[in-house]
């Protein structure tokens, strides 16, 4: 699965989207004239004549149907309705838009979902929040929100959000307690497969595009409830005779808004179908455990509840989800996913159709997730070489996460210190983490730093430093950027002022010194990349690089950076900047590397300011370009991996934060 492509192609989807969109809308808005233009024009007739044009308006229908539409047919009047359907469809739209603003937490509260706690004692959501942790490191991300929708008894997930920064994961009550581990596991690659790959930002536009051509519908299932409902105290008569033309007109809005719901359901098949069977296929290759994903979906089968969402939400949000969440059997052409059967039989050709009876099986105890982890450990010493080619091949082209990605996340989170295992539960212990990580070496600076922070941090945040600051000494370089990805979960629940605090507080440890090293330089990029979107509204750049030729020189200040980042002899520095550059796609063209000034962290940085607005397409060829550079050697040095990490996340691109583990190999 190739990151930029599916970003390219979502693009495409999205401009695909927008098409279907206005078509919908044209054939509402005639639609609403044909209901609303006829009664509009009797009603403009002098009561004495209107039986009359009643009559007649029928002996046309049936008679002479062009004859009935060059009756009804007037332009003001079309233009009039139009205008209003119009505004009534966008104001739909842009209501649900701005709703959604927050990201996946809004969808996930829209459907009623929990948010899991970062300690909870669950032993099923401790397995469920080591599952996501695990894919989330090895996938280069930061850990997403995790739900679970306790009111929903069938077994089904979906991934929400515009980008990696504000995802979020859910699950439904019966996908957490019926599925063992690995299926768990593999539904949660598929549906990483869905962030990863930009599903989920077009699935976000598709719900606040088609709430407003549902608008309708809402609106005339609310005229027919307050003429036909009881007496209440905002309709104290109840349905009366005098009600009679507003239950006629909700009933005419709720057909029209009919059309709404077909072309909402022929829309999201459209564009979604697909996009399920890709992701299946990427879950495949995250796991390497096709048979997981299998008994999965003949799980879901087989299941009396099956996949179904019961809130009231589920028809807005359908394509989002793991199985399809509607009632009943839908029609291939209407239907958000392909037949349950086709699935299956993508991985499992003898599949007969028949599903195994669906029993809830124990939960797995809090230990057994612990002997997991350990046992993970133990299969990657026994076999060291286990998935080099898969990360590899990760660190140079993709961002998918591998089997043997997990086994060593799996490790690092078994053999963290429990005081730092603990810090990442609570707040004040995610932020004094930062703060330690960020602590000099020299101790006349760590003294200094510390005294800053006594004077502008939290007392519960100072003793956190204290407790943390030996343990954080004894770990591996290649721990600490997983740490940072671990930690935004629980960042992300600063208040507003704490997080300024917070911000301001990591700037000044990172200036103390009065220069910005690498790993801090990363840190920063990280860190308020993937927080800044939750606590303000950061501006989507417009792109303004469509060819690698017009991001030469930027292109040329990080290859230079990553050519004598890892080396001390010139001549590997320029056989790794050659190799680099014969991989871009600039032809004709041969630049010199520039000298260690020319490209220290202040020129990269603005260079990855300038390519953040450059086209997909564009970005992957860089970052290939970046990926070939550090391997030219076999080896990549944590501070290659460190810079490599700090210039995908510019890119907007996740990349596997333990790919420095490639220099073992």
């Amino acid at each position: 699965m190739d990151f930029f492509e599916q970003q390219e192609q979502a693009r495409r989807e999205t401009r695909r989207l927008v098409i279907y969109f206005v078509f919908a809308v044209a054939s509402i808005v005639f639609a609403v004239y044909l209901v609303i233009g006829p009664a509009a024009l009797i009603f403009s007739e002098p009561k004495s004549r209107r039986y009359e044009a009643v009559a007649q308006l029928f002996s046309l229908l049936f008679s002479d149907p062009f004859g009935f539409l060059r009756w009804v047919w007037h332009p003001t009047l079309f233009l009039c309705i139009a205008a209003c359907t119009v505004a009534v469809i966008s104001i739909g739209s842009i209501y649900k838009i701005y709703e959604l603003s927050e990201g996946g937490s809004a969808v996930a509260s829209l459907l009623g979902g929990r948010l899991i706690n970062t300690h909870t004692t669950d032993p099923a959501e401790q397995r469920l929040r080591n599952v996501v942790e695990e894919m989330s490191i090895a996938a280069g991300t930061p850990v997403p929100e995790i739900y679970v929708l306790d009111g929903e008894p069938g077994i089904n997930a979906f991934a929400a959000g515009h980008s990696t920064s504000d995802a979020a994961i859910g699950v439904t009550h019966g996908c957490l307690n019926i599925l063992n581990r690995d299926e768990l596991q593999a539904v949660i690659a598929h549906e990483f497969s869905h962030v990863l790959n930009g599903d989920m930002r077009l699935d976000m536009r598709m719900i606040g595009l088609l709430n407003g051509i549902l608008c309708l519908a809402i609106i005339g299932k609310l005229m027919l409830r307050v003429t036909f409902g009881p007496a209440t105290s905002e309709n104290r008569r109840g349905f009366s005779i005098n009600s009679l033309p507003l239950a006629l007109l909700g009933l005419a809005l709720l057909v029209v808004g009919s059309i709404g719901v077909f072309f909402g359901r022929l829309i999201k098949s459209a564009i979604c179908r697909q996009r399920e069977f890709l992701a299946d296929a990427a879950a495949v290759q995250f796991t390497r455990h096709a048979d997981a994903l299998v008994s999965a979906l003949k799980k879901m089968g087989g299941y009396p509840r099956g996949s179904r969402i019961h809130a009231v939400q589920g028809e807005t949000v359908s394509q989002i989800f793991f199985g399809n969440s509607l009632f009943g059997q839908q029609s291939r052409l209407l239907s958000t996913h392909p037949p349950l059967e086709e699935r299956i039989r993508a991985f499992d050709p003898a599949f007969d159709g028949h599903y195994p009876k669906v029993e809830p099986p124990p939960l797995t105890p809090a230990e057994v997730e612990n002997l997991q982890a350990t046992a993970y450990a133990a299969l990657l010493t026994a076999s060291p070489n286990l998935g080099e080619s898969v990360l590899v091949k990760s660190a140079t082209s993709s961002s998918s996460p591998s089997l043997a990605s997990s086994f060593r996340v799996a490790s690092l989170r078994a053999s963290l210190p429990p005081v730092v295992a603990q810090a990442l539960n609570e707040p004040p212990g995610a932020v004094a983490l930062i703060y330690t990580l960020l602590l000099s070496s020299d101790d006349d600076m760590h003294n200094a730093q510390l005294q800053m922070l006594r004077e502008k941090s939290d007392p519960a945040v100072q003793q956190e430093i204290l407790q943390l600051r030996d343990a954080v000494k004894t770990l591996d370089d290649q721990k600490k950027l997983p740490l940072i990805d671990l930690a935004i979960p629980t960042l992300r629940r600063l208040a507003k002022d704490q997080f300024v605090q917070f911000d301001g507080n990591v700037q000044a440890l990172v200036e103390a010194d009065g220069a910005i090293d690498l790993f801090e330089y990363t840190l920063q990029k990280i860190l308020f990349r993937h927080l800044r979107v939750f606590f303000e509204t950061p501006q989507r750049p417009a792109i303004q690089y469509f060819n690698v030729k017009s991001a030469l020189p930027e292109c040329v200040v990080l290859l230079s950076a990553l050519a004598q980042m890892g080396q001390d002899e010139p001549a590997v520095m320029e056989a790794a900047f050659q190799r680099g550059v014969q991989h871009l796609d600039v032809v004709g063209v041969r630049p010199a590397m520039l000298v260690h000034s020319d490209c220290n962290l202040s020129q990269i940085d603005a260079a990855l300011d300038r390519l953040s607005r450059a086209a997909p397409m564009v970005k992957k060829n860089i970052l290939f370009t970046c990926g070939q550079t550090v391997i030219a050697d076999r080896k990549v040095q944590p501070r290659e991996a460190e810079l490599l990490r700090a210039i995908a996340d510019a890119l907007d691109c996740p990349v596997p934060g333990i790919v420095a583990e490639l220099g073992k190999f």
